[in-house]
């Protein structure tokens, strides 16, 4: 399996020497080498949304393999894209969420499409402090993951502005082959950042003409560790649970039937201590205690077909009910001004996000005279029901009845209204080789239909108290695509791609209404009924490269972004007149013009070419870099991550037996940041600047034997203590607890696996 992944940073000058030893011939390696070898580009599906040489697709695409995943001892995403420039997990700092999304090039949230196993994940929800999940997913359950750099709605429609991350859980054909009809492994794994502790089961076996898979993962953990004694994270317990099902049934005549079942559940219980401060009109807190759950299940049915008809080669159907569900409980004691008794509040913010969604696709080949196509098209179906619910009580600590009117609001409430949302596209790409196939012309076009419908209810009338009609939203969309790639010597490629995106308003940022209180202040939002969607334009220059010595790819990209939707502070109101709390007002606005541009660079070089040792030496690495502004004030985009280079040494000894990586992670300053903050308290905002960076991890492996595996990897290894923008960009530079935020120091994870 290639591993597109782990490449160097190198000058489109080494072009050359890599063309001039493609015939060069490869040292033999063992199973565990080829897995490894990253001298041949990986075969990806994001991109064309049908299998295709990633070399002479004209994006660019990222892919993990299990082979990494297992190497890296990944446990979570951050851990996952630790060595991927240009994508950024986010983290909500202060404990509460956890990890709360992914980033492309900047772009991230609802802005970028995550699929499993081609089904949408759940958008997610972000509330006061926490993250309601968009990755409700376990890396353990994950066989290999695509990054789609770049916008893509000319195949996957809205939320594809910034890209495409595809998950690929496991499946029994990553076990069973022809002689084996039981297979499996089992492992054992510790993650110090997190001081948790993990176990998972695969167990792969053939019946009749079904292959199945049984796979359960378990984990225990506590909150992710900072690198600063002055200031110490909230303390926290986690729990997660994920079970995936799968079985591959035969049908004969080339068809298959796969049933898939998952279910994922995570619980976090976060000893809010930084919240147990005084609050506007002589409150205090004395302690609140969090306890959230959040969970994901999924049953499909995917149906394949290699006709090899004339007319088309394969039809794929997949229908797939997916339910997402979150509930963020909080427990607080409060001692009002003076002589007044302690109370204590309960709240509960509860999201659900019921999902079906069905797709048809066709693909085949043809010629026409001297041009060969090779083709798909399909129709996707979405159809949802979002819900978010507010409940809180109040009572005396002394006892006493419990009231559901505080601070003069009535719970339960809805914020913004039940909605329905119905999705239809139509999609179609033919990629077109001319004459000897090295040229290759690649458009497509998609169409989309969206609606969506609000259900007002009682709840939303108890937080609309101004009366405001909720819209509806019906709109149409065609985004266009054309790439070129061109293969000017063997396994030397050029490419453009000029690409297009959209992303319809969310139900919340249309219809959102009511108080919210929120620790010292009040946020108060107003709907925006005349929101248009977002739309996107990028261009892409690429070249890459393979051979014998190694790979190579450079691109440079600059994205547009119009009518971008922000929601904004509009008004800050203090305390007074009556009003204990100080007022954030928002309201959800198209704000202009946003645009990205960088480069990103990757490459591999072996050194076997020089050092003749029965050992295998490789160089590799990856950087990127990126400038966003906000063309509205002219301001620079936070979201941006700062330059960072990825480069390291790998040794691979005793056939494949062990090996080790020595990578070192090099990180500029960020001093290009947003200096128009918007006040929202009583001091004005400070705009939050790091220092630039390097740390250096190390990874090994050993084979005991033939079955068992030790994987062991030391992050920080020099015990650096730094701030990743990732996890601080929303934070200012005046905020008491920045030390708490900072990155792990020196931790340690080991994973042990056997197989059989």
């Amino acid at each position: 399996m290639a591993i597109q992944f782990r490449k160097t940073l190198l000058t489109l000058a080494l072009a050359g020497v890599f063309s001039g030893g493609a015939g060069a011939q490869e040292t033999a390696t063992s199973r565990d080498d080829k897995q490894r070898a990253s001298t041949l580009s990986p075969i990806v599906v994001t991109a064309t949304r049908q299998a295709a040489d990633a070399l002479t697709t004209p994006a660019t695409i990222s892919v993990i393999d299990e082979a990494q995943l297992q190497e890296h001892v990944v446990t979570d995403f951050r851990e996952m894209f630790r060595y991927e420039p240009g994508i950024a997990v986010k983290h909500e700092p202060r404990g509460r969420g956890g990890e709360a999304g992914i980033e492309v090039r900047g772009i991230g949230g609802q802005r970028l499409a995550m699929l499993v196993d081609g089904v949408r994940l759940p958008n997610g929800y972000v509330a006061a402090g926490a993250n309601l999940g968009q990755l409700k997913l376990d890396p353990a359950s994950v066989s290999r993951a695509e990054v789609l750099r770049g916008p893509a709605s000319s195949l996957y429609g809205s939320d594809a502005l910034a890209g495409v991350v595809l998950f690929r859980t496991l499946s029994p054909t990553d076990f069973l082959d022809d002689d084996r009809d039981f297979a499996g492994n089992g492992a054992i794994g510790y993650d110090g950042a997190t001081d948790s502790r993990s176990a998972t089961v695969n167990l792969a076996f053939r019946a009749g003409r079904t292959q199945n898979l049984i796979s359960a993962t378990v984990r225990k953990g506590h909150e992710l560790e900072n690198n600063d004694d002055s200031a110490t994270p909230n303390p926290q317990d986690t729990q997660g649970r994920n079970f995936l099902l799968k079985s591959l049934i035969d049908l004969g005549s080339a068809q298959t039937l796969t049933l898939t079942g998952e279910y994922y559940k995570q619980t976090i219980e976060t000893d809010q201590r930084s919240l147990a401060v005084p609050i506007a009109g002589g409150t205090r807190i004395n302690s609140s205690m969090a306890d959230d759950e959040s969970t994901r299940s999924r049953i499909g049915l995917a149906y394949r077909w290699r006709a090899d008809a004339g007319w088309f080669d394969n039809l794929t159907a997949q229908i797939d009910y997916q339910r997402s569900a979150s509930k963020e409980r909080t427990s607080e004691n409060r001692k009002p001004p003076g002589m007044a008794p302690v109370l204590l509040r309960d709240t509960l913010l509860s999201y659900r996000e019921p999902q079906w969604s069905g797709s048809l696709q066709f693909d085949g080949r043809a010629r026409t005279g001297a041009v060969a196509h090779r083709w798909v098209a399909g129709v996707d179906m979405l159809s949802k029901s979002i819900s978010l619910v507010n409940d809180a009580s109040q009572r005396a600590a002394a006892g006493g009845s419990s009231t559901n009117v505080i601070d003069g609001a009535v719970y339960p409430r809805k914020t913004a209204p039940d909605t329905d949302v119905r999705n239809i596209g139509v999609f179609l790409q033919d990629e077109m080789s001319f004459g000897d196939g090295r040229l290759k012309v690649t458009p497509s076009l998609r169409y989309d239909y969206y609606r969506l419908s609000p259900k007002p209810d009682g709840e939303f009338a108890n937080a609309n108290v101004a009366g405001s009609d909720p819209v509806g939203l019906s709109e149409s969309a065609v985004t266009p695509r054309l790439g070129i790639s061109y293969e000017w010597r063997p396994r030397q490629v050029v490419y453009a791609n000029y690409v297009t995106g959209f992303r319809m308003p969310t139900y919340d940022q249309l219809n959102r209404i009511g108080q919210i209180p929120v620790a010292t202040f009040i946020h108060d939002f107003i709907p925006a009924p005349d929101l248009k969607p977002e739309r996107s334009r990028g261009v892409e220059l690429g070249a890459r490269g393979e051979s014998g010595l190694g790979s190579y790819e450079l691109t440079g990209f600059y994205n547009w972004y119009r009518d971008f939707i922000d929601t904004q502070m509009i008004a800050f109101i203090p305390p007074g007149g009556g009003q204990p709390r100080a007022i954030r007002r928002f309201q959800s606005r198209n704000i202009g013009e946003v645009g990205i541009y960088g480069i990103e660079a990757r490459g591999s070089l072996s050194l076997n070419h020089w050092i003749h040792a029965a050992d295998r030496w490789q160089l590799f690495g990856a950087a990127q870099w990126s400038m966003g502004t906000d063309k509205t004030n002219d301001q620079p985009l936070n979201s941006i991550q700062p330059f960072k280079l990825v480069a390291g040494l790998r040794w691979d000894g005793g056939a494949g037996r062990y090996g080790a990586q020595l990578i070192g992670n090099f990180v500029a300053s960020k001093k290009r940041v947003n200096e128009e903050l918007t006040q929202t308290g009583p001091t004005a905002p400070v705009p939050l600047k790091t220092s630039g960076y390097a740390t250096v991890d190390m990874t090994g492996y050993v084979r005991l034997g033939k079955q068992v595996t030790l994987n062991l990897v030391v992050f920080n290894l020099f015990d650096r203590t730094y701030h990743d923008w990732s996890m601080v960009s929303g934070l200012t530079g005046n905020d008491s607890r920045l030390a708490a935020y900072t990155a792990p120091g020196r931790t340690v994870s080991a994973n042990v696996r056997m197989e059989f």
